[in-house]
C-alpha cells in the first residue's frame, strides 16, 4: 500500500533503564494508555452515533492502519496522510502530558521525576521516577507491504506482522541523523503529498539538512488556550526551546505560537 510512515523513538530510554529499570518500563505504559484511551473514545462515538470532527477528530487514531511498538520505538503507518499527521501530532503531546504535570509541578526542582506516591492502606508514601515521554521520529511516504510472520511469546506461538518497504528506511534514517530533541523530521517534500494547505505551513526546513521538519507541538494549543501556559506544560522541566511564531490551523483557533524545542538526545 501507499502510505505514510512514521518511526519515533522514545529519548533517554537508554539511561532510564540503567538507571531505574521499574521507571523504564512504567514509562512505557504511555503509548499503551494513550491508545487505549483513544481506542476507546473511538468505539464510544461508534456506540452514540456521533461523528466526531475538529479537535475531536484529531485526537482519535483512526488514521492508523498499523501501530507496532516494540521496546522504546514504535511503527505507524497510515493511508490518510492529512488526517493522520494531526493526530500524530495529538498523540505525542498527550504522551508527554501523561508524567507531564510532574515537571510542571514538581516536588523537587532538582529531581522533577521524583513523584510521592501514597501505599493504599499504609499511610506511607514511596516516590517513584516519572520519566518525560518525549518522542523523536522520522516521517517518509511511499509503497509499505505489511508480511504476516510468527513469534513466540512465553513459550506460545503467536502471529506478527512486519512492515517492510523504503520508507521505512528513510524515517529510521531521518530520526537518526537529522537533529536532537523531541521533534520531527521528514523527507523533503512529504507536504505535497498533504492536500491541507493549512497543514503543509506548519512543514519548515531544517538548516543545513536535506529534509524538512513538523511543527507537531501547535496542535497542543485548544480554542481558547493560553499559549505561555500550554507551552510549559509540554517542555520538560529545565529544557530550552525556540518559539516559533506561527499560525494555528482554524479548526484549532487564533494566531498562536508554536514551540521548536530542544532536548536531551
Amino acid at each position: 500500500m501507499d502510505a505514510v510512515f512514521a518511526y519515533i523513538d522514545l529519548l533517554g530510554f537508554s539511561e532510564y533503564t540503567r538507571n531505574d529499570l521499574p521507571g523504564a518500563a512504567r514509562l512505557l505504559d504511555t503509548h499503551r494508555e494513550t491508545l487505549a484511551n483513544r481506542l476507546e473514545d473511538a468505539r464510544t462515538y461508534a456506540t452514540t452515533r456521533i461523528v466526531p470532527a475538529g479537535i475531536a477528530l484529531d485526537n482519535l487514531v483512526t488514521s492508523f492502519d498499523h501501530f507496532l511498538p516494540f521496546s522504546d520505538s514504535i511503527f505507524i503507518a497510515s493511508k490518510a496522510p492529512d488526517l493522520f499527521v494531526r493526530q500524530l501530532a495529538t498523540f505525542l503531546i498527550q504522551e508527554f502530558r501523561f508524567t507531564g504535570h510532574a515537571y510542571a509541578f514538581p516536588d523537587d526542582l532538582l529531581r522533577p521525576e521524583e513523584v510521592k506516591i501514597h501505599v493504599a492502606g499504609t499511610g506511607l508514601k514511596e516516590i517513584e521516577n516519572w520519566f518525560p515521554g518525549l518522542w523523536r521520529g522520522g516521517l517518509a511516504y511511499g509503497q509499505i507491504e505489511s508480511v504476516p510472520t510468527n513469534g513466540i511469546s512465553d513459550g506460545k506461538p503467536i502471529s506478527l506482522p512486519l512492515l517492510v518497504g523504503p520508507p521505512i528506511l528513510t524515517a529510521v534514517r531521518l530520526e537518526k541523523s537529522s537533529g536532537q530533541g523531541p521533534r520531527l523530521f521528514c523527507e523533503a517534500g512529504f507536504k505535497d503529498r498533504l492536500t491541507d494547505v493549512e497543514i503543509r505551513r506548519y512543514f519548515v526546513p531544517v538548516p543545513g539538512k536535506a529534509c524538512d521538519e513538523f511543527l507537531w507541538p501547535i496542535f497542543l494549543f485548544g480554542e481558547g488556550g493560553r499559549p505561555k501556559s500550554e507551552i510549559g506544560s509540554v517542555l520538560p522541566f529545565g529544557a530550552s526551546g525556540q518559539l516559533v511564531a506561527i499560525e494555528a490551523p482554524r479548526s484549532i483557533g487564533a494566531p498562536l505560537l508554536s514551540i521548536h524545542p530542544s532536548g536531551r538526545s
